[in-house]
């Protein structure tokens, strides 16, 4: 996964912490490539109102940088797959900010903060849901051949984004599907 660092090298924003949380989990890897998913286990912060399917021991961090969102608290649980990098990241607006009447605004201005954090060019985006929370998932490209699938949901005040990035045997591996279909917003 050194070369996904290579690739980020030079970006700011969030996708750079979660580039250098990824360079931290290189080592840490399932054991065997074939029942990698049997390592996996459901994680779910005591802070986070959501859980997910991931490798263990994940990496949590809480980097003060700009997500698209207007956000006090900004946090970010990543791990590595053999094929993969795996973030999930949360942020609440400030209790007093206004809720939009129009998700669609947000959700455009996380993705233009992901694909300026990530030099990326954008390959696909479509709206998505999740129970009855808006959301968007997005491809894009970037340096050093990888691409990266990122799914961004709204539920009252609070944005959650999950995102992969990996080589073009990762993306559509068995890992980052369950990542994907696991993901749960608590209530």
């Amino acid at each position: 996964m050194n070369s996904i660092l290579k690739a980020l090298d030079g970006r700011a924003g969030w996708t750079v912490v979660l580039a250098a949380a990824f360079g931290l989990a290189a080592g840490c890897g399932e054991r065997d490539p074939k029942n990698a998913l049997t390592y996996w286990k459901p994680f779910s912060p005591p802070d986070g109102n959501f859980s997910v399917t991931m490798p263990p021991n994940p990496i949590k961090d809480e980097p003060k940088t700009s997500t698209g969102f207007e956000s006090k608290t900004y946090r970010i649980v990543s791990a590595m797959s053999n094929l993969a990098g795996l973030a999930v990241s949360y942020s609440d607006q400030p209790p007093n900010a206004a809720v939009l009447k129009d998700p669609n605004k947000i959700l455009d201005a996380v993705q233009k903060q992901a694909l300026s954090d990530l030099r990326g060019e954008l390959i696909s985006e479509k709206p998505i849901k999740h129970k009855n929370y808006p959301g968007r998932e997005f491809l894009a490209s970037v340096k050093g051949g990888f691409t990266v699938r990122q799914r961004i949901f709204l539920a009252n005040k609070r944005m959650y984004s999950l995102m992969v990035i990996a080589g073009s045997k990762g993306l559509e591996s068995p890992e980052a599907k369950t990542f994907f279909d696991s993901f749960q917003i608590l209530n």
